[in-house]
């Protein structure tokens, strides 16, 4: 019988003799080693998870809460054509604006239930000024959310979105 074979088989023979002392002592070392998750918090700020507390971005950070208010992040969604052969299409045609506007409009609209209570837009986005609504940068803001105000053709849709004067159009836009 080689070395390894003598240990595990008085190891073995250990076990087969006294299995409650095996087993009472497994559970104990697995409690002692699960009270770790007594202290065991899941955070998901990628702040608190890659910057030390003591660095000057997280001391400049807490100053900036403190005298200006909590930071927010702006959320973004990005508009492609659903045509993989028009991928390389330009947005800024009339067809997908009004498809933008019908999108707009429905997010503007929308509503959710969460246990039991109503949330709308109004209810989570950015309020830079309060009381004074949402903060929505979108395309559609060239022509104020009016869809019928939409240019018919592609040329005058980036003539609107650069902010050119229409030819009949006098004082500032």
């Amino acid at each position: 019988m080689g070395f390894l074979n003598k240990i595990f088989y008085t190891i073995g023979g250990g076990v087969a003799r006294h299995p409650f002392i095996v087993f009472v002592s497994a559970l104990i070392v697995t409690a002692s080693c699960g009270l770790g998750f007594l202290n065991f918090r899941v955070t998901d700020d990628p702040q608190e998870l890659w910057v030390p507390k003591t660095s000057r971005a997280n001391i400049e950070q807490d100053y900036f809460k403190n005298h200006f208010g909590t930071f927010f992040r702006i959320n973004e969604m990005m508009v492609v054509p659903a045509d993989p052969d028009k991928s390389t299409q330009d947005i800024f045609r009339p067809e997908y604006l009004h498809l933008l506007y019908h999108l707009q409009d429905a997010i503007e609209k929308g509503t959710i239930i969460k246990d039991g209570k109503e949330y709308g837009i109004d209810d989570f986005c950015y309020k830079p000024i309060t009381g004074q609504g949402c903060l929505i940068t979108s395309p559609m803001g060239f022509w104020k959310m009016n869809q019928t105000e939409i240019p018919k053709t592609a040329e005058q849709v980036k003539i609107d979105a650069q902010c050119i004067p229409k030819p009949e159009q006098t004082g500032r836009i």
